[in-house]
């Protein structure tokens, strides 16, 4: 998996440390979900097991699903704007988010079907598409966007403001799952380093979120 410098020279977070950490978590999973379904599959399907992963996946769907409301009522806007030179990157890069929404409908489907016979062997192929497409965006993105980002971090409107705000209220999203997401694989400084940036939700019951993930993680990774 691509290595990602997630904090400055001093060991801080950046104020796109955890636009990065995300990256990191959306190539980590895309790229283990064929393996993980494929070990699941070498041990009878077991229903804990299955669970577990659909449970995963839904998470990772929803962190997924947040970062790319941002990036289209956001983002995006905002480089549409600013840099029109960019127009057909910006052009491929919401081409490629609707490819995503199609394919993850598509591995919801497939999902659903677990463990009826012959829904693993497309399960796996539609996830081991679906990790392919994730690369793909995101290369493009990191090579256009992320350095913009770095040199002049962009401020979101609040909510209520001028231009609407992030998509949904904080309060939607399961930072009990998000929170150990983002940290899964880490190492405990950097852990610590996103944490004290992070808004209070992250924060709430971490060590345990975190300890009842990786449970979970076991149940379905190899």
């Amino acid at each position: 998996m691509k290595d990602y410098e997630l904090l400055d020279d001093q060991g801080r977070a950046t104020p796109v440390s955890t636009f990065l950490a995300a990256h990191r978590g959306y190539r980590r999973d895309a790229a283990r979900f064929p393996g993980g379904l494929r070990a699941l599959a070498d041990e009878g399907l077991p229903a804990e097991g299955l669970d577990a992963l659909r449970n995963h996946w839904r998470g990772f769907d929803q962190a997924l699903l947040t970062h790319h409301e941002m990036e289209d009522n956001f983002l995006f806007p905002l480089y549409r704007a600013t840099q029109p030179s960019l127009a057909s990157v910006l052009d491929e890069l919401e081409a490629q988010h609707t490819d995503m929404d199609k394919r993850i409908e598509e591995l919801n489907g497939w999902m659903a079907k677990l463990p009826e016979a012959g829904a693993v062997d497309q399960t796996v192929s539609a996830f081991e598409a679906f990790d392919a497409a994730v690369s793909q965006h995101l290369d493009l993105e990191e090579r256009y966007i992320v350095p913009l980002m770095q040199a002049d971090p962009p401020q979101p409107p609040q909510p209520g403001g001028p231009g609407g705000g992030p998509p949904g209220p904080l309060e939607d999203l399961d930072f009990a799952f998000l929170g150990p997401w983002l940290a899964d694989g880490l190492d405990d400084d950097t852990v610590a380093a996103l944490l004290e940036v992070a808004p209070p939700p992250f924060k709430i019951n971490f060590d345990e979120n975190r300890r009842h993930y990786t449970q979970q993680l076991t149940r379905w990774l190899p």
